[in-house]
């Protein structure tokens, strides 16, 4: 497995990937096809990350296959520049396979380069996987936000995690 940056070349490819997790689960809170409407957005997403200082998209990649990725994305505020908030997701077939830790240590050791003080996590309660991979890499819950998503028709609360390094 191989984890590196994002690059504008992957855009195509990490629509395709994205809409295949959209598809396999619901603790994205898209439904699938919802995320991207056309190639241009999902390029303009790509180079914003790209572009921004303290935000990047990591990829694992097997065999030429995007299987997961994790996301940090900071804001322009530079009162906050030190926190960022990630997403990470990792298709199926490749859980229970050490795909999210590799990807959680590599985006923390980015973070530690960057100098970021804070990594955030906002995860739906019912997403038992990603609250012990948080609860594993020494997040610790902050919050609950009650409420917040509506899955089919149910509203959804959501746990807020952080990490300060």
């Amino acid at each position: 497995m191989i984890i590196r940056e994002i690059t504008i070349d992957d855009a195509r490819k990490y629509r395709i990937f994205r809409d295949q997790l959209d598809h396999e689960t619901e603790f994205w809170g898209t439904e699938s096809g919802e995320r991207f409407g056309t190639s241009q957005e999902v390029i303009e997403h790509v180079t914003t990350f790209i572009s921004k200082t303290h935000s990047t998209i990591l990829l694992a990649e097997k065999s030429s296959q995007l299987i997961g990725f994790i996301s940090a994305e900071s804001t322009k505020w530079k009162s906050l520049q030190h926190t960022v908030l990630i997403m990470i997701g990792v298709l199926k077939d490749f859980h229970a396979q050490g795909v999210g830790i590799r990807l959680s240590q590599e985006v923390e050791q980015w973070a530690q380069r960057q100098r970021i003080h804070r990594l955030e996590a906002l995860i739906m309660a019912h997403n038992h996987a990603s609250l012990a991979l948080c609860r594993k890499m020494g997040f610790e819950q902050e919050g609950i936000r009650r409420e917040s998503s509506l899955i089919n028709g149910k509203y959804v609360d959501e746990i807020w995690m952080a990490k300060l390094l």
